[in-house]
């Protein structure tokens, strides 16, 4: 199981970086919303960590970081996950409070799950914002990553 995460996490660094460098590239075609929807991946999956870690929670969910640190913040947040599978029980529950202060408990599995299956929906989301803007969308789902795989 733990190596499963450590390749959803290697797919999630992979196209975030892509998507990082797309916005970065473009950024004067590129939507606020879209900027916010990049931040707002990052953000949470640092929030994600620090729950589980215990650490300190570094951002807001919707706070807003300048494109030259997006690229750090997405492989902070990817060497501490990757830690976070090599040290800690997948099945160990974790008691935490979300940003409107409930309290919930979840397994470490699920909420890594979690964090993966965030980041593909709003990566789905700013994909629809190129489109509107006239860009082509980049494929950021699991087979396209797998596909790059086979060509590297």
């Amino acid at each position: 199981m733990k190596s499963f995460f450590n390749q959803l996490f290697e797919y999630n660094l992979f196209m975030n970086t892509v998507l990082i460098r797309a916005i970065t590239e473009r950024n004067d075609l590129i939507s606020d919303k879209s900027l916010e929807w990049m931040n707002h991946i990052l953000n949470a999956h640092q929030i994600w960590n620090s729950r589980i870690t215990r650490g300190q929670q570094a951002f807001g969910v919707w706070e807003l970081h300048g494109l030259d640190d997006l690229a750090g913040i997405n492989e902070s947040n990817h060497q501490t996950s990757i830690a976070i599978i090599r040290d800690t029980e997948l099945e160990k529950i974790i008691e935490y409070s979300n940003s409107k202060g409930h309290v919930f408990k979840n397994s470490v599995r699920d909420i890594l799950f979690h964090v993966i299956n965030h980041s593909t929906y709003h990566r789905g989301q700013i994909a629809v914002d190129f489109r509107q803007a006239g860009l082509e969308p980049l494929e950021t789902d699991y087979d396209a990553y797998l596909d790059c795989l086979k060509e590297m």
